[in-house]
Formats: structure tokens, C-alpha cells, sequence
């Protein structure tokens, strides 16, 4: 999966796309019957971690665009629900895990 991850170096993902990623390495995951959770919890770690460094890179170079304020504004928000998702995922997989 290291391979699919790479191709969104350098580029804009927005948070509605990385959702829908999110959810079909979600989906892929409970399709395979949960067989390989050391790798889903790495890949999701390592979505989560790319989300929080670009997270803290995001700059506004002019205060006084607040189209632009507000679209990374909601990027940001957005994002950060991402993020929740993610650990909102690899928690409910754990707790699978401490149940086996």
C-alpha cells in the first residue's frame, strides 16, 4: 500500500477524498476479515501522521483573503475529523483485538 500512499506526494488531498480513501482501506480491511492488523494499523498511522505534518505546514500568506481563510479554515476542520476517524477506527479495531 506504501505504493498507492506515495502518488499523493507533493499535491493537495482534499479532506472529502481522504475520507472516502479512509473508508476503502476500512472496508478492505473488514472484507479480509481482519487478517493482517499490524499492516491496517500502520497504514492508518502513517495517513495520520501525513495529515498532522500538513496540518501544522498550512500557511496563509495574505490575512486579508478570507475566501482563501476560510476554505483552509474548513480543510483544516475537516481534516481534524479525519484524524478522528482514524483513531476512531484503529481504536474499535483494538478493542477487537483485546476481545479475541
Amino acid at each position: 500500500m506504501d505504493d498507492m500512499f506515495s502518488s499523493f506526494s507533493e499535491i493537495y488531498v482534499p479532506p472529502e477524498t481522504l475520507r472516502e480513501l479512509l473508508e476503502v482501506v476500512a472496508d478492505d480491511h473488514d472484507d479480509s476479515k481482519n487478517q493482517d492488523k499490524d499492516a491496517y494499523r500502520a497504514v492508518m498511522q502513517q495517513i495520520r501522521t501525513s495529515v498532522q505534518d500538513e496540518l501544522s505546514r498550512i500557511e496563509i500568506v495574505e490575512e486579508n483573503q478570507m475566501d482563501v481563510q476560510a476554505y483552509v479554515e474548513e480543510s483544516m476542520r475537516a481534516h481534524k475529523e479525519n484524524i478522528t476517524y482514524i483513531d476512531d477506527l484503529t481504536a474499535n479495531k483494538n478493542n477487537g483485538i483485546n476481545q479475541l
